[in-house]
């Protein structure tokens, strides 16, 4: 069975956290390194099962990849929970900014922070800097008083709708 995952780690600290905790499991479950090379590793079992984990970068994170028949348990365990970090699921949200009149549509985490979200929008859809606090952000109508809330705690989710404008009305020329 092949096993993947997405970590905030590099490739070689998820080689070598592989490497140690299958080198520290019951003589059962143990596997200790037969080959390996810069992006992978080959560990082998008391009874010649075989469990191969490659990494890569892959942005800002690491693409884990680990086969196997009998470790299944194991590999699901160093992947999820064996001291891997793994990166929070990305989903996409739409920012309306309303002084481009431009829907912009990033990608962003549970974890983002409201006033990241607010400083990206502006930078993608004014194509210039601004100053953030000049800008407030309403979500589901309501405006986001505290914007170091994450999106997560505000409930918003894939496709989710803000609107970023100015604090204040501008007069009409």
């Amino acid at each position: 069975m092949i096993h993947s995952a997405t970590v905030a780690l590099p490739p070689a600290e998820v080689l070598a956290r592989a490497k140690a905790f299958f080198s520290e499991r019951v003589p059962q479950a143990a596997a200790f390194p037969e080959r390996e090379g810069p992006g992978f590793v080959v560990l082998r079992g008391q009874g010649g099962e075989e469990v191969v984990v490659s990494a890569a970068v892959d942005g800002a994170a690491s693409r884990v990849r680990a086969s196997t028949l009998f470790f299944d348990q194991a590999v699901d365990r160093v992947s999820g929970g064996g001291g891997m970090t793994a990166v929070a699921e990305k989903f996409a949200v739409r920012v309306m900014v309303t002084e481009a009149w431009d829907q912009v549509t990033l990608a962003v985490d549970a974890a983002t922070p409201v006033g990241e979200l607010k400083r990206r929008a502006l930078e993608q859809a004014l194509q210039r800097r601004v100053r953030a606090d000049d800008y407030i952000v309403k979500f589901r109508g309501a405006l986001v008083l505290d914007e170091s809330v994450s999106l997560g705690a505000l409930g918003a989710g894939p496709n989710a709708p803000f609107i970023v404008l100015p604090a204040h009305r501008r007069p009409v020329r």
